[in-house]
């Protein structure tokens, strides 16, 4: 596993850890792969930043399919939506991935 503060290139499922990926639209996203868990962080400073069902919240983390600098995330999450297993979602080109602390707390 990577130490905190390590700038990474890619990350891929069978990875451990807790990890900060930030793309160019600005936003961020709090991976913990233990925990099998993300957390959409929106910029708030741009009104043309999307907003997305679950944003601020964790959600289920099924699979990381693809994060690697320089490439559009895409990742399988549980949303808890009725009749819906997984969605599918698709970032902007990553710009950065840092490994974290295992004692970091998303705030």
């Amino acid at each position: 596993m990577p130490a905190a503060g390590d700038p990474l290139r890619e990350l891929t499922d069978d990875m451990a850890g807790r990890y900060l990926v930030t793309t160019t639209s600005g936003s961020r996203y709090w991976l913990d792969l233990d925990e099998r868990s993300l957390c959409r962080i929106a910029r708030t400073d741009d009104d043309e930043t999307l907003t997305l069902l679950r944003d601020g919240e964790k959600v289920d983390l099924i699979d990381v399919e693809r994060c690697e600098v320089a490439q559009p995330m895409v990742v399988l999450v549980d949303l808890h939506v009725e009749n819906v297993w997984c969605t599918t979602r698709e970032s902007t080109p990553v710009v950065s991935i840092i490994a974290l602390s295992p004692r970091a707390v998303l705030q």
